[in-house]
């Protein structure tokens, strides 16, 4: 007899619980991170402050210009899906993306960005106006806050933290 009971309640369980998370987490998504973004970062990585000016084109193409510290200044990331092209004064390279550090925190922030665009496997909340995102990214959490449908604060745990001044959006 018990067997007959559980059996209903679990089947019940599995229809209704999923079909609630999803309009929950719809009902916090702002306005969608646009694909094309300039934006600046202040970010904090193994112990160093960095600045940036951070562009992003329509088809996932990322530059990325280190303002500070002064040592870096001027050092630009160019990466694309497959290549990333590091240039400094008058010296310029290009590598494989993948033999970029994996954990490094140019590459984390432009992917993490990323995944917030496609907002592909987060988990949202909303507290106070303020959207809060969680999810995991190369196995490690990635969270973010969004405040009036824009990107302000973006971290990955043990990686970098970084505040987020939306710059303009290009034409």
């Amino acid at each position: 007899m018990k067997r007959c009971k559980i059996l209903p309640v679990t089947a019940l369980a599995a229809f209704i619980l999923p079909g609630c998370s999803a309009p929950a987490r719809n009902a916090a998504r702002p306005p969608a991170i646009p694909e094309e973004l300039e934006t600046t970062a202040e970010f904090s990585a193994q112990g160093r402050q960095y600045s940036a000016d951070l562009r992003r084109s329509a088809t996932g193409l990322w530059e990325c210009v280190l303002t500070a510290p002064e040592t870096v200044a001027g050092l630009t990331y160019k990466l694309e899906d497959s290549s990333v092209t590091l240039s400094f004064e008058d010296l310029e390279f290009t590598v494989d993306r993948s033999d970029l550090p994996e954990y490094g925190p140019v590459k984390m922030l432009t992917e993490s960005i990323d995944m917030l665009i496609t907002s592909k496997d987060l988990t949202c909340t909303e507290e106070d106006g303020v959207l809060h995102e969680k999810a995991i990214i190369s196995g490690l959490d990635l969270s973010a806050e969004l405040s009036g449908g824009e990107l302000t604060h973006i971290e990955v745990e043990g990686c970098f933290a970084a505040d987020i001044g939306q710059k303009n959006t290009p034409e």
